[in-house]
């Protein structure tokens, strides 16, 4: 943790200065530049569509690929080496919400049997279970 508070100090002081890679316009060459940096912040912003894959393994194995997500407001998911996924929504500071992962055990609609459902909640809201709520809603 005080390698990370550390890296936090030094980018908010302006000693070190952030790099930015926008997931939805960036080529393989730009992808090539920040292979080998410590630090990346993948910008999204409002409207950038992407690809998002889920992968699950170890005990179970699994996954879904090429799910297109859209961005509704800007974030950044900031990677420092050896150190978790982080959250900005300014591109300047890091969140102190972290994203969130919610897993619910549910029967099938089809009749016999259950089903998981993993759902990743990445937002600055204190709330995810309102936010939850409010999407549900929207699907009734």
């Amino acid at each position: 943790m005080r390698t990370l508070s550390l890296l936090v100090f030094l980018v908010a002081s302006g000693c070190v200065h952030p790099t930015y890679l926008r997931v939805a316009t960036a080529t393989e060459a730009d992808f090539e530049r920040i292979s080998k940096l410590d630090s990346v912040w993948y910008e999204f912003q409002p409207g950038d569509t992407v690809p998002f894959n889920l992968l699950y393994f170890g005990a179970i194995e699994g996954g879904v690929r090429d799910i297109g997500v859209k961005a509704k407001s800007p974030f950044y998911l900031v990677a420092y080496k050896n150190q978790p996924l982080y959250v900005s929504y300014d591109g300047k500071n890091l969140s102190p919400y972290q994203i969130r992962f919610i897993v619910a055990v549910t029967p099938r609609k089809e009749g016999t049997g259950g089903q998981v459902n993993w759902m990743t909640y990445l937002g600055d809201a204190q709330n995810p279970e309102a936010e939850l709520e409010k999407l549900f809603s929207k699907e009734r």
